[in-house]
């Protein structure tokens, strides 16, 4: 029986599928599967920053430069969905039909993209898709990590932004993260990507970085801790294990990292404070 993660959305998403196919393959001997990652050409540059090019099949053409229109209707609208969805299913019925494909979610359009074919899915009774793709493939728990301890830290990033704006850390919470962590003695420096606008207070340290996924992930592993919006660089420092905080504009327990979801590390925009109470019961 072979299986093969199929991720075909957000970066974040890959990272997840590309940590969740290594902790099958590699934490305990007795998984009972050892699963491949097929994704979009969109996302070479991403698994070659990570490592794991040749560890993903890529689909498509190397005129793919973002998410399937089928994945994103909304803002790509019904025909170019329509011809999306024919192109892919043309794509994924070349793979042998022995082969079994992981969705983290399989709906009525990932069916129809693998007719006849067996599919599934992450269950959602998890309460997060790391943990369900551990029991999905019935992976070892992750070794345990040594408990957080705030006075080890040296150096604090905070990485505010993302593809999606509502999503972007606001300069109030950005301002209390900053008095938070000048109360306590440590200096933060806000990391920003070419060509992002974000708003944050004068006299706060930040730099910004040229907008490749190899830089990102080299300022991310430099780090001792990093604190992050709901976005593509809290799963990278979760794949990198980088202990981490997050803020978020909603309740997203089940798309955290792992070891976030499990630490209780994050917040809401509107709840910046719960940073605080966390960090003193982190000394």
């Amino acid at each position: 029986m072979t299986f093969s993660i199929v991720t075909l959305k957000a970066f974040g998403d890959f990272v997840i599928a590309c940590h969740s196919a290594r902790a099958a393959r590699m934490q305990s001997p007795v998984a009972i599967h050892h699963p491949a990652v097929i994704a979009g050409e969109y996302m070479r540059p991403l698994a070659a920053a990570l490592g794991v090019e040749s560890e993903v099949a890529f689909i498509g053409s190397k005129q793919w430069t973002d998410v399937p229109a089928v994945f994103d209707v909304r803002k790509r609208g019904i025909i170019p969905a329509l011809h999306s969805l024919i192109e892919l299913r043309a794509i994924l019925k070349k793979f042998p039909q022995d082969r079994e494909f992981v969705f983290d979610n399989a709906g009525i359009r990932e069916f129809f993209l693998c007719p006849h074919r067996k599919l599934h899915h992450i269950p959602k009774a998890s309460g997060n898709i790391y943990l369900g793709y551990q029991q999905f493939f019935q992976s070892a728990p992750k070794p345990a990590s040594h408990p957080f301890s705030f006075t080890s830290v040296k150096k604090v990033i905070l990485i505010p932004g993302s593809r999606v704006a509502s999503k972007v850390i606001p300069k109030s919470v950005i301002d209390t993260i900053h008095h938070i962590l000048a109360e306590r003695g440590h200096s933060l420096t806000v990391v920003t990507l070419e060509g992002e606008s974000i708003d944050f207070s004068k006299g706060i340290h930040s730099v910004c970085i040229p907008r490749t996924f190899d830089n990102l992930i080299a300022t991310i592993r430099a780090s001792d801790w990093m604190i992050a919006a709901d976005s593509l660089p809290s799963h990278i420092g979760e794949y990198f294990q980088i202990p981490q905080f997050i803020f978020t504009p909603h309740t997203i327990n089940f798309m955290l990292p792992q070891s976030v979801h499990e630490s209780g590390a994050w917040a809401m925009f509107n709840d910046s404070q719960k940073l605080a109470h966390w960090l003193d019961a982190h000394p």
